[in-house]
C-alpha cells in the first residue's frame, strides 16, 4: 500500500512538473503588464526581446497612442520601417517578416513588424 502511495504522489509531481511549461506560456499569452517579468519570447508570437521590451514600454489603454508611439520608437531604436497594428481583443493578419512581435495589455493587442522590400508599383490599381 504504501508502494502504491508513493507511485501516486511520484506521478502527481511529475504530471505537475511536466504542467509547468504550460503555465507559462498560458500567461505569456494573457499578456504580461508593465513591470511584470514575463518578457519570455520563446513562443512564436515574437522573435525580439527588444521589440517585445519597447512593445511593453509603450503599449496603453489607448489603440491609436499604442501604435503609433511602438511605430515611432521601433523605428528610431532598431531601425528600418515597421507597421503596427493594435486593436481591442482579437485580429487576424498575414505577415512575411524576419522581425515581429505579437503583444497583449489588458484587452488592447499589438502586433509590430519590419516592413521588408520595395513595393512592386505594378501591383497598384490606378
Amino acid at each position: 500500500m504504501k508502494l502504491l502511495n508513493y507511485l501516486l504522489l511520484f506521478f502527481v509531481i511529475v504530471s505537475f512538473v511536466e504542467a509547468i511549461p504550460f503555465f507559462n506560456r498560458l500567461r505569456r499569452q494573457s499578456g504580461a503588464t508593465k513591470g511584470s517579468e514575463s518578457l519570455d519570447i520563446s513562443d512564436a508570437r515574437c522573435n525580439s526581446e527588444e521589440l517585445l521590451q519597447i512593445m511593453m514600454d509603450n503599449i496603453s489603454s489607448d489603440v491609436k497612442q499604442s501604435r503609433s508611439k511602438i511605430m515611432e520608437a521601433a523605428e528610431q531604436q532598431i531601425g528600418g520601417n515597421f507597421n503596427v497594428i493594435c486593436a481591442n481583443g482579437d485580429f487576424s493578419y498575414i505577415t512575411s517578416t524576419r522581425l515581429y512581435c505579437l503583444t497583449t495589455l489588458e484587452n488592447i493587442k499589438c502586433y509590430a513588424f519590419l516592413a521588408e522590400g520595395k513595393l512592386d508599383r505594378r501591383l497598384l490599381k490606378h
